[in-house]
């Protein structure tokens, strides 16, 4: 059994990030706002947009449905600027250099703008936008074409490009791309080729992510005809932002939260809608399931798919025929998965970990200074105790500071399915 034996085109609960076209804006709930407000920063603003939130909150999904309306605009009103989404987002590794972000960074805008070529606008005197033959010929070249061949897709970092194709040498191939995006993009208000800096938390540190910020400030953000979106989970982006050097150059960060509690039946049923074929398609998992699943991970969208999507493997591997699953088949599968996960993890709790459990489950998001809150005075008891919950994957620390008592937590899908437990477990009761 299958997602498409039931009648669908494509896995419904994929937990993976919306894309920029019609098809992320039919699963897009309860964006609306965070996407308009991200809108008008990319268009109205010669600043760097920004956001941060917590992890699988659909931080990238609001950047793709924001460059796919921007796009639109461009396309269907000539009045508007053309903004052209970058063909991929960028992370930053520490372990390189910003001279080999650059080079990743000029390569993919050179090929953003062969593969748009149709879509570009012609400047004064052209009948129809030009593709600089030289440009086309380096990266078309065949040590380059192996080279892209590798690393096409999402997400991908840098490192490794070839500084020469075809007798050009690096600073060559950055000075005729800035021409032709001088010529394409001669102001701010025409537009330009949008380019994501995505998951800076990658980092772990938010000194290290100010200095390398930093350090592209007078290279790759200040190149004429490039609008860049920095994106981070929470707390990173807030800290590259309070960079002295960085002042004026950064919008606040547009904050992304859980999604409301009330959404989850409508992101089942957007999902329903746009991936079945045929009006009798149906799924092992109900509407309700997946509110039960969507409450207990607090309106994260991805953790709530990625469950949804276990709960249907284990029904095409436990069951042949669809119409003979039992009735109380998720009851019972979900009981399982929680006394599972209670069982892999409470039998380690000691001393005062319980309690420091069901604060932190409170906050969701925190620091080991919040101590108090929680009801320690000791800080260090409290940093031990947190560091047994990160070894049981209960926390994760999203932003690293030089002090322990300074790193920035948040609670993992396993934090909220043993919540979940002990208060059905206490209502029982």
């Amino acid at each position: 059994m299958s997602y498409r034996s039931l009648g669908f085109s494509a896995d419904p609960f994929s937990n993976k990030a919306l894309q920029a076209d019609e098809e992320g804006e039919k699963l897009v709930v309860d964006r609306e706002t965070e996407v308009k407000k991200l809108v008008r920063r990319v268009q109205e603003s010669d600043k760097i947009p920004t956001l941060e939130g917590p992890n699988g909150v659909g931080k990238t999904s609001i950047i793709n449905i924001a460059l796919h309306r921007v796009l639109l605009q461009s396309q269907h009103d000539e009045c508007e600027p053309m903004f052209i989404p970058c063909r991929c987002s960028f992370q930053i590794d520490k372990e390189k250099g910003a001279d080999e972000f650059l080079d990743e960074f000029y390569l993919q805008v050179a090929l953003t703008l062969v593969e748009s070529a149709d879509m570009l606008r012609p400047p004064p005197g052209y009948t129809k936008a030009p593709i600089e033959a030289s440009i086309k010929n380096y990266i078309q070249s065949p040590i380059i074409r192996n080279y892209t061949g590798s690393i096409l897709g999402n997400g991908l970092g840098f490192g490794g490009t070839p500084n020469s194709g075809k007798g050009w040498e690096r600073v060559g191939f950055r000075a005729a791309i800035d021409g032709w995006l001088k010529l394409l993009f001669p102001k701010s208000e025409t537009g330009g080729v949008v380019c994501v800096i995505d998951n800076l938390e990658i980092l772990q540190s938010s000194e290290k992510a100010k200095e390398t910020i930093e350090a592209l400030r007078d290279t790759a953000f200040a190149v004429d005809g490039i609008k860049w979106i920095l994106c981070g989970s929470s707390g990173v982006v807030r800290g590259v932002a309070s960079s002295t050097r960085l002042a004026g150059w950064l919008h606040k960060p547009i904050n992304i939260g859980e999604l409301r509690e009330e959404v989850g039946g409508q992101v089942y049923d957007k999902r329903v809608e746009t991936f079945r074929k045929n009006e009798q398609a149906t799924l092992p998992l109900t509407r309700d399931n997946f509110i039960t699943l969507f409450d207990m991970f607090n309106g994260n969208s991805r953790f709530a798919l990625d469950e949804a999507g276990a709960f249907c493997t284990w029904v095409f591997d436990e069951v042949d025929d669809l119409s003979k699953i039992p009735g109380d088949s998720f009851e019972r599968w979900l009981r399982e998965e929680l006394e599972t996960n209670y069982d892999e993890i409470f039998v380690f709790f000691r001393d005062r970990d319980e309690e420091a459990f069901k604060g932190i489950c409170q906050q969701e998001i925190f620091v080991p200074n919040d101590c108090s809150e929680l009801g320690f005075d000791d800080a260090a008891e409290f940093i031990a105790i947190l560091e047994r919950f990160r070894n049981y994957g209960l926390v994760t620390p999203t932003l690293d500071q030089n002090t322990p008592e300074d790193t920035v937590y948040e609670i993992s899908p396993k934090s909220l399915k043993l919540q979940y437990f002990l208060d059905s477990q206490a209502d029982r009761e």
